[in-house]
Order: structure tokens, then sequence, then C-alpha cells
């Protein structure tokens, strides 16, 4: 029940926070539109610094081929990711409230994502519009991804190799995935008696790796086989085929690797993690909250102490060996270092 309450007021708080923006978007773009018989798209800046690199979005596009301008009328480079052709299912759409008024219909309609380089000033917008004269940036397949920063390979079971080309560090088995039970509720994570763990370097991928001189990306797709339940679990038996698809994204100037995966989740009570080896020791990390950044140690060595401390008591109490439970250090759930984050981790 608290979880439905909070689904709902969450979906209404961002519905109508989505609706302001989209609505003061098109409010914006429409009141600084240059030749409003082309197609445009317009970038807002929120932020007090100017910003450059390269946006990923989808949009309706009326051609297989088209260029993209300025404000100045220059050609900016652009790439399509992928491209639909919905013609057919989109004009059929159509409801013509007023016959007597006709719309200008274009003769096709693609549904393209696409990869655009862009430079937006601080607190302001910038505005580009379809052209004729095609300036798209092709994509090709390609055995790596690599822009200034990074040059990544994806070994066969869909692990990754970056090279660091600042400091020619070579991180090896990186973005790998993890599965293992959970046997707790819908609000912690509890360790099940008996668990078994399942990594996705065990498993074939299906790799396929497309670049541009905007952007390079690799669809890494993998089927792990997983538990079922917690039952067959703690039997070792991992008899149900989990799809997951990861996405890993360089773009041009930027010194981020993106990642975007989708799980189709098959099995229950488990979890996922993807593992990020930086081959360094550390005794914490940090990670941001609500209202800043917090230090926490990576094992809670003094609380891990008292609670083993408790099991061992528990096991003399089942034995009939005699224990002072008021002095006992008896821990209802292990102290497990697993803590939550508003968006990043370090």
């Amino acid at each position: 029940t608290v979880n439905e309450d909070v689904r709902t007021r969450n979906k209404q708080a961002m519905d109508t926070a989505l609706a302001l923006a989209e609505l003061h978007g098109r409010l914006i773009a429409t009141s600084v539109a240059g030749d409003k018989n082309r197609l445009s798209w317009t970038l807002i800046n929120p932020l007090p610094q100017k910003r450059e690199g390269v946006r990923i979005f989808t949009t309706y596009v009326p051609s297989d081929s088209f260029g993209v301008i300025n404000e100045k009328g220059e050609a900016v480079p652009y790439t399509i990711l992928s491209m639909w052709d919905l013609t057919e299912y989109v004009l059929n759409q159509t409801i013509v409230l007023n016959p007597s008024d006709q719309p200008e219909k274009p003769e096709k309609v693609y549904e393209a994502v696409i990869a655009l380089k862009y430079k937006v000033p601080a607190l302001g917008y910038a505005q580009y519009q379809i052209a004729d004269e095609n300036t798209a940036a092709l994509l090709v397949e390609s055995d790596v991804l690599e822009n200034e920063f990074y040059r990544i390979s994806v070994n066969k079971n869909g692990s990754l190799d970056i090279l660091e080309k600042q400091s020619g560090r070579l991180y090896k088995n990186q973005a790998v995935l993890e599965e293992n039970g959970d046997d707790g509720d819908s609000f912690n994570y509890s360790p099940p008696r008996q668990d078994m763990v399942i990594r996705s370097s065990a498993s074939q991928a299906d790799v396929r790796i497309k670049s541009s001189p905007l952007v390079s990306r690799a669809i890494i797709h993998l089927d792990m086989k997983v538990p079922a339940d917690l039952e067959k679990r703690s039997r070792g038996i991992a008899d149900t085929v989990m799809p997951v698809t990861m996405t890993v994204t360089l773009k041009q100037g930027e010194p981020v690797i993106g990642f975007e995966t989708k799980v189709e989740n098959r099995g229950l009570s488990h979890r996922l993690c993807v593992l990020f080896d930086a081959e360094m020791k550390t005794a914490f990390n940090f990670a941001d909250q609500q209202f800043g950044s917090i230090c926490r140690p990576n094992r809670y060595e003094k609380e891990m102490a008292w609670y083993e401390q408790a099991a061992g008591e528990k096991t003399e109490a089942a034995a009939g060996q005699p224990v002072n439970w008021a002095q006992s250090n008896a821990w209802q759930e292990p102290p497990i270092s697993i803590e939550p984050c508003q968006s990043y981790a370090a």
C-alpha cells in the first residue's frame, strides 16, 4: 500500500513538472522561431554556464535525407542513429475538425533518433532548423568505440576493456553484470541464507558497434540464466533466461561514458548489480543525498564484529550454553554496507 501511494504521488508531481516544462519550452521555441516554415528544434540551457557537446534525442522528420542549420544559417553536423518510416500510421491519425482549413501535410513522416552537435549559451537557447542540403555524418560498422578520451573494445562475454588515453591505463573486464538473491522486503536488501551468484561474464554476448565522427555506440545483448526464485537458488538451479541489453555511448568532446541498461526482469527475489573495477583500494566512498554529499565506510568493521559476536552467542544458546542476553549485542539484521544515493557514488 505504501509503495502504491508513493507511486501515485510521484506520478502526479512528475506529470505536473513535465507538463509545465513542455508548455514553457514550446512558448519559448515558438516565440523565437526564425523561418516558421521550417521544422526546428530548440535547446534551452537553464544553467549559468555555456554548454556544448552532442545531444541525442528522438524526433519526427519529413525526409530520410536532410541538413541541419543554426540561427546563422551555418551547417551543423549530425548523425542518424536509427530511423523508422511511420508515414501511414501518423497521417492516418489526422482528425480534420475544419474541412475548409487545409493544413500542410508532409508526404513522408519518419521517427528518428538523432545525435546533434550543439552549443548553447548560459541561461539561453539555441535553435536548429532542417535544411535541404544533407549534412549528416554517416554511421558505419566499427570494431571499437573511440573519442578524444577513451578507446573501448567489447569482449565476447560483453565486458569492456577501457583505455584511458590521458594516462595510458587499460581497465579490463568492466561493466560486468552480477545477479544474486534478495531475501528482504520491498524496503531493504537482505542476503539469502543460501545464495547463488551469476555473472554476465559467463555468457556469450551479441555485440553491434557503430560509429560516426560525432558518436560511437555499442549495443550489447546478453541472455543470462538465473534462478526462478529463492528455492531454486538454494538448490543451485539457474533455469530462467533473463534478457539484458546494455547500450554504451561515447560522444565527441565529452569525457563521460554513457550507459543505458534494459532488463526483462524475469525471476523473483533477486537483485542486479553492475561491476566497475577502478583498481584502487579505498576504505570509504562518497555519495550524494538530498542536501549534499556524505562519506561512508566501505565496510562496517565495528558493527560486523558486534553482529558476528551476537551470531556466536546465538549458536551457544542453541547448543545449551549459558548466555547473558542483557549484555549481548544482538542484531536483528546484519549491518550490510549497501547504501542509497541520489545520483552518484564515487
